[in-house]
């Protein structure tokens, strides 16, 4: 069940990651040609500090969460509800 479940938190935090890092680099590029008009030569680290970091925040919500239901028996997650 862990395995499972650290799988599906790389995945969410993958594409959660890969998303916010596109967005703020067409944000700063944006910023950068449009306001400041400024040359914008990093887009890749924003793909990389976002997916670093979509990753690591998706992981340690996710485990924190999960070692709660880990823990607990199937009456007291229904009662939860």
């Amino acid at each position: 069940m862990a395995r499972i479940a650290t799988v599906e938190l790389l995945i969410i935090g993958s594409v959660a990651g890969l998303l916010a890092g596109i967005s703020a680099g067409v944000g700063a590029w944006a910023l950068g040609r449009y306001v400041m008009e400024i040359e914008f030569n990093a887009f890749a680290q924003s793909i990389i500090m976002g997916l670093g970091i979509g990753i690591a925040a998706t992981l340690v919500s996710g485990y924190h969460f999960l070692n709660g239901i880990q823990n607990a028996t199937a009456i007291e997650c229904l009662r939860e509800i």
